[in-house]
């Protein structure tokens, strides 16, 4: 049997009324050399039912015996697949019109170095599709390797149904990790990433659906384990960085780390916030990660920095004050830290100059 361009990968469990609409979406395509696995992880539903309902010989419906999980049901269908390019959209989501595959395809075979390529999405909340925000940009362009790992560590900025992966890349780097459930998409875009170039297209032609049952309302009911699995991501990246003498790579995730961390312990200071830690709890996970003193102490004074920068902009400049000044006891020779400090000390005169500082730059006032 000859192997088809593409193998759209579709994970399902207990969503079978979304998915006659996310297999039509892909019927739809002008680009037709692909199979459709449909991925049946024991749903107690319709889903067999409607998986059953199509005739299209490249619809193929694929039962698990029990339940798998979702990473582990994305893995099974890599392996049982047979094109060129995966495409992974669990059946919640559908593609926005009839020539998305062909676009993909035509730059995957333009760009032979790119791991993968993918776009903006459209959120769809109470049947309504929701513009997405411009992160990298409102041109098509191709990164490359160090250039979008660098931006991709800080956060994940990629929509899983709004990418679709050369199979050689996944023969290299392998499939989704098991155990990092909440992050294991994220992680896996960034192993691509090591090993080839990344071709973005800014028309947004993916919609995923955001609603009670989805996976990330699932998510956000375990926010100790988002968190752990996050805070994981950045760390390996790290690593796999150190491993292979990224040292761009390796600057950049020690700096996204400490920046999470920031915002997660000033987060929790200030709102509460859920997915935040406490200070405790980011002792503990930086010493669970690294003994390097190098690294311990480059991190926890720019993390303390971050909490500084947090109570300045709520306009609380005498806990600002208190939090710059562990941040230099914590790490020394942090100019930006000591620059800041200097602002604060300075009165109005100073906020003056950072907010001008800041607002040249772009930003808030920081």
């Amino acid at each position: 049997m000859a192997r088809p361009d593409v193998s759209f990968i579709l994970p399902c469990y207990n969503h079978g009324h979304f998915l006659a609409e996310c297999v039509n979406s892909i019927l739809r395509q002008t680009c037709g050399d692909f199979e459709v696995l449909i991925m049946d992880d024991c749903s107690p539903d319709e889903t067999p039912a409607v998986a059953r309902s199509f005739s299209d010989p490249r619809v193929v419906h694929v039962r698990n015996e029990h339940n798998l999980g979702h990473l582990a049901n994305y893995n099974k269908g890599i392996g049982l697949s047979r094109g060129e390019f995966i495409w992974l959209i669990n059946v919640d989501d559908y593609l926005r019109s009839p020539g998305v595959l062909e676009k993909f395809v035509a730059v995957m075979e333009k760009v032979p170095t790119a791991a993968y390529v993918f776009c903006r999405a459209f959120s769809v909340r109470g049947g309504v599709e929701v513009p997405p925000h411009v992160v990298h940009g409102t041109s098509d362009r191709i990164f490359g390797s160090d250039e979008f790992l660098q931006r991709l560590v800080i956060r994940n900025t990629i929509s899983t149904p709004a990418v679709m992966v050369r199979r050689t890349s996944y023969e290299r780097v392998g499939r989704f990790e098991p155990d990092l459930p909440y992050a294991g998409d994220w992680f896996q875009w960034c192993r691509h990433a090591f090993h080839g170039d990344v071709a973005y297209l800014a028309e947004p032609m993916v919609c995923y659906r955001v609603h009670d049952t989805g996976m990330s309302q699932w998510y956000h009911q375990n926010p100790h384990k988002l968190i752990r699995d996050e805070v994981e991501v950045r760390w390996r990246v790290r690593s796999m960085a150190e491993q292979l003498g990224r040292t761009a790579i390796v600057k950049a995730a020690t700096d996204a780390i400490a920046w999470d961390y920031g915002l997660r312990v000033s987060m929790k200071l200030t709102e509460n916030w859920p997915l935040g830690m406490t200070m405790e709890q980011f002792s503990e996970s930086l010493r669970a990660h690294t003994d390097d003193r190098a690294v311990m102490t480059h991190v926890t004074g720019k993390m303390l920095r971050e909490v500084a920068d947090a109570y300045y902009r709520n306009g609380d400049a005498a806990v600002a004050r208190q939090y710059y000044s562990r941040a230099l006891r914590a790490a020394p020779a942090d100019i930006a830290t000591w620059t800041k400090q200097a602002l604060l000390a300075a009165g109005p005169v100073g906020r003056t100059l950072r907010t001008t500082v800041a607002r040249l730059r772009g930003g808030a006032a920081a």
